[in-house]
């Protein structure tokens, strides 16, 4: 008798076992992975219904149509200006076409549609998505970049991203005729810079030892000769160019290379890598992206590099942009959003990325850049810019061009990257038209 209730309980509990397993795999199944599943392109529930579907409409956020479809096929009006964030349908999806793509082709009042369909052939039309984007911000800062490079504005207090721009671009009417050439160009026409493109940072990273440097309570101060070497490796300033004495007011806005590289020594490899990495957070977006990393591997030469946003750290202009936003938000980065009306994509997720007293000393620094440090050509009158520039040194000869910064008294962030542009010459009037222009509209 006791042999058999051990058996049975043996039973009895393998079943329970089994259940819950169940229970736990639909469940995450339910709740995590089914929004990918039926906005997966490759759905046959949708490419079922797609026939008899026409898609719906997306449109910015003031109501501007950047996608519609009707019996003939997919439009989009914009053509070049929205292709990387819109995305196309023609030869598989990408964008908001490929992450929404349930959603366009979803009915939300299906019965009332069927039932006039079956009474007036009236066409069965799927649902309209509105994004956060504002085309007048868009097709301004697409009409100003003219090579290799992205361009994103967003919300701080709330994430939404008002423009993405990459470029190049391609025109998603035309796209399934010219596929091979987007597919293969060496340009990359297809890449979305500002969510896959991962950059070395350059001194737009000198914002993170700055913060841990406020967040340790250092107090540093260095003598700059235009140079420094450590274990044999020299890294000089722009130029060469000796800043003298410098505190970390004066070395961040004249961009002063030494000063960090002695900064990130003096720390020492554990206290300066486990600091860093604590800004850098892994963000999550509706669209394809790819997270941004501080890379690093022991040894005086790699910290040295890292110090200065070159070595193996690299990011992307989005997450520069909500570093940005971070600071102009109270030091808490709101995740990007692109998407109004869907309850799962636009509900907006926070961290916090900086400290109160790092945000305060941040705001100031980052405002001297503009004022009296390397980003004065994007200064605006009547209106302060915070901000930070910087060079990176690449695979190639000539460097990129990078800032990133925010208006202190707005609800505007900004980020953008000229790729070889030789450095932030070729930036900073874009930044200066840009945040003017988009200040002055009415949101």
């Amino acid at each position: 008798m006791t042999d058999i209730k051990k058996y049975i309980r043996q039973v009895f509990w393998f079943f329970f076992i089994l259940f819950t397993s169940v229970v736990v795999y639909l469940s995450y199944f339910y709740f995590v992975l089914a929004s990918d599943i039926k906005n997966y392109s490759m759905n046959p529930r949708v490419r079922i219904s797609r026939p008899n579907i026409l898609r719906g409409r997306i449109l910015d956020r003031n109501g501007v149509i950047l996608a519609f479809s009707d019996e003939d096929g997919r439009y989009y009006p914009m053509e070049n200006v929205f292709s990387h964030v819109v995305g196309h349908t023609s030869v598989g999806h990408s964008g908001i076409e490929e992450r929404y793509n349930f959603n366009l082709t979803n009915l939300s009042n299906e019965l009332w549609q069927r039932i006039k369909n079956l009474s007036t052939g009236s066409v069965l039309q799927g649902d309209d998505i509105h994004t956060t984007l504002d085309y007048r911000i868009q097709n301004f800062a697409y009409n100003l970049l003219n090579q290799r490079g992205s361009i994103v504005l967003m919300q701080p207090s709330t994430g939404n991203i008002l423009a993405m721009v990459s470029y190049p671009s391609y025109n998603p009417n035309t796209a399934e005729y010219f596929w091979d050439y987007l597919a293969i160009g060496s340009e990359s026409p297809l890449l979305n810079r500002a969510t896959q493109g991962l950059y070395p940072p350059g001194s737009t990273f000198k914002i993170f030892p700055a913060a841990l440097s406020v967040r340790e309570r250092i107090d540093f101060n260095h003598f700059c000769n235009g140079y420094i070497t450590i274990n044999g490796t020299t890294i000089r300033c722009f130029h060469s160019t000796p800043h003298g004495n410098v505190d970390l007011n004066r070395a961040f806005y004249l961009s002063c290379n030494t000063y960090f590289v002695a900064l990130a020594n003096y720390m020492g490899y554990e206290n300066f890598t486990t600091g860093i990495e604590e800004y850098f957070k892994e963000i999550s977006f509706s669209l394809a992206h790819n997270q941004s990393r501080f890379n690093f591997e022991n040894g005086i030469d790699n910290l040295i590099l890292s110090a200065i946003g070159q070595g193996r750290t690299v990011v992307t202009p989005l997450y520069m942009a909500m570093v940005s936003s971070a600071i102009s938000n109270g030091g808490i980065m709101n995740m990007p959003n692109i998407v109004n009306n869907n309850s799962i994509f636009s509900r907006t997720h926070s961290t916090t990325l900086f400290t109160v007293e790092e945000v305060e000393k941040l705001r100031e620094i980052m405002t001297e850049v503009v004022t009296r440090g390397t980003g004065t050509a994007a200064g605006i009158n009547n209106m302060q810019l915070a901000g930070k520039t910087g060079t990176a040194e690449n695979e190639t000869d000539i460097a990129h061009g990078w800032f990133t910064g925010f208006l202190v008294d707005g609800d505007l962030a900004i980020s953008i990257i000229l790729e070889n542009s030789g450095g932030t010459g070729p930036v900073l009037p874009i930044v200066k038209s840009i945040m003017q222009y988009a200040a002055s509209l009415d949101m």
